[in-house]
């Protein structure tokens, strides 16, 4: 027995209906302005200026200009205009030249990578090279993250005049038990022993540097590392060989005896 629906029920019906309609409306047209707000409105001239400005930033072994083409230009727009990407790493994938927004999964001898700030715009062209990070990266991780500390932040950290004493003197602290310990670690794999030497203090006159305690009590902390690094490679040269090594195993005995 089939059941009747009365007028005002239809009516209700078509109402929701209508009003879910005008919902997925609003829906669609409010995701479309957010995907339309990720997206800076470059002209095209501006967007060709950016990408010089990249091209010529590029630094990589054996990198040569003409190996620059239209798909590594392709991506940097695509990162340039998607405020949603915050990394571009350009390497070389075999001889040629590859952009990517991911880290790259293939084995690479070095790489430059880009960064920005979540959804940074770059809405003046004057001010790009002092709002993006750039760097590069080699298959000498730790001799890369030592240039990177002593020749950028390390600078950057003696020249920050908005801390208080105390807390630039515990960042400084930090910093250079931190370089010891990495410079140690990075020349030790290659056979040397290398002293990292602190710049606070270079750019000041003797009588300056002697009256300031605490700038003292810090040299004089780096100054023992120094002590401990000196004692362990003097001790190192005291081993000797006990025997001639003529076999893996006598060798394999050797290094277990300089341990």
């Amino acid at each position: 027995m089939a059941s009747e629906h009365p007028e005002g029920d239809l009516s209700e019906i078509s109402s929701l209906t209508d009003s879910s309609d005008e919902g997925k409306k609003v829906v669609e047209e409010v995701v479309e302005t957010v995907e339309e707000a990720d997206k800076p409105a470059y002209s095209e001239e501006d967007l060709e200026t950016l990408v010089g400005f990249i091209r010529g930033m590029i630094i990589l072994f054996d990198y040569d200009d003409e190996d620059f083409n239209e798909e590594v230009a392709e991506v940097i727009k695509l990162w340039l205009t998607d405020a949603n990407n915050p990394l571009l790493f350009i390497f070389y994938d075999g001889n040629r030249l590859t952009a990517s927004l991911a880290f790259p999964l293939c084995p690479v001898n070095d790489l430059m990578y880009f960064m920005r700030e979540q959804e940074q715009l770059f809405s003046a062209l004057d001010r790009f090279h002092d709002d993006i990070l750039f760097g590069t990266l080699h298959g000498d991780i730790e001799g890369s993250l030592l240039v990177l500390l002593e020749q950028v932040y390390g600078p950057m950290i003696l020249a920050n005049v908005d801390w208080s004493e105390n807390v630039k003197a515990n960042v400084i602290n930090g910093f250079n038990a931190f370089m010891t310990y990495l410079t140690e670690l990075h020349y030790k794999l290659s056979g040397f022993t290398l002293l990292y030497v602190p710049r606070e203090g270079s750019d000041m006159e003797v009588q300056e540097v002697v009256i300031n305690r605490s700038m003292i009590k810090r040299l004089e902390a780096v100054v023992i590392d120094w002590t401990g690094q000196i004692r362990a490679t003097l001790s190192d040269t005291q081993h000797f060989v006990p025997d001639d090594l003529v076999c893996p195993s006598d060798e394999y005995s050797f290094w277990l005896y300089r341990r």
